[in-house]
């Protein structure tokens, strides 16, 4: 994977670990010729890319108490700009 964003010249997505995470991916930076499972583990179950963004575009332009958030803000700029109706969909149902 990462010989194609160095053939197209971009930077690959930034990892948004949690503590745990981030604790362990930075020794699997500083020590890059051996891979243990806990460090493929947490860069596997680290959230990055288009699904990162969509939880914290979720976050911010859907937010369950109406006060916080930008939901209206996003929506008055979509109706300006676009022309149409939208509703940023929830992203912070959670399945267990």
């Amino acid at each position: 994977m990462s010989k194609w964003w160095e053939k197209h010249k971009q930077t690959p997505p930034i990892l948004l670990a949690n503590c745990d995470n981030a604790a362990v991916l930075a020794d699997m930076v500083s020590d890059s010729n051996t891979i243990t499972p806990a460090q493929e583990q947490a860069f596997e179950t680290t959230a990055h890319g288009g699904i990162k963004t969509t939880q914290l575009a979720g976050a911010l332009f859907n937010h369950k108490d109406d006060k916080k958030g930008y939901h209206n803000i996003f929506c008055f700029w979509w109706q300006e700009n676009v022309g149409s109706e939208f509703t940023f969909s929830d992203t912070s149902n959670t399945c267990f």
